[in-house]
């Protein structure tokens, strides 16, 4: 049985890789703006397919930016635990491109 917290910590390793390949120009200054992206991932890492965006931030801009950035970011960290990891096999993924890590 996978713990909350272990997921939440490998959604956070997850959002901050994907920060450091987003284009912070793009995306505005406001640190509200969040995106909802489900992301379909494989076992090592890889995304499978292209991100699907769920929820954009009013900016097409930002929105490709991100993509972009969450496919750049592969290998993603993921746990190594078959059923942790069963979480992250379609992630849900709430990105906010402009918090503080």
């Amino acid at each position: 049985m996978s713990s909350p917290g272990e997921v939440a910590k490998y959604v956070g390793l997850i959002s901050t890789q994907i920060r450091r390949h987003v284009n912070p120009q793009l995306c505005g200054t406001d640190k509200a703006t969040k995106l909802t992206f489900m992301i379909a991932l494989m076992p090592t890492g890889e995304v499978m397919g292209h991100p699907r965006l769920l929820k954009g931030s009013g900016l097409s801009a930002c929105d490709e930016a991100v993509e972009r950035a969450i496919l750049e970011s592969q290998p993603l960290p993921v746990p190594k635990s078959a059923d942790l990891f069963a979480q992250f096999r379609d992630l849900k993924l709430e990105f906010s491109p402009n918090a503080e890590n």
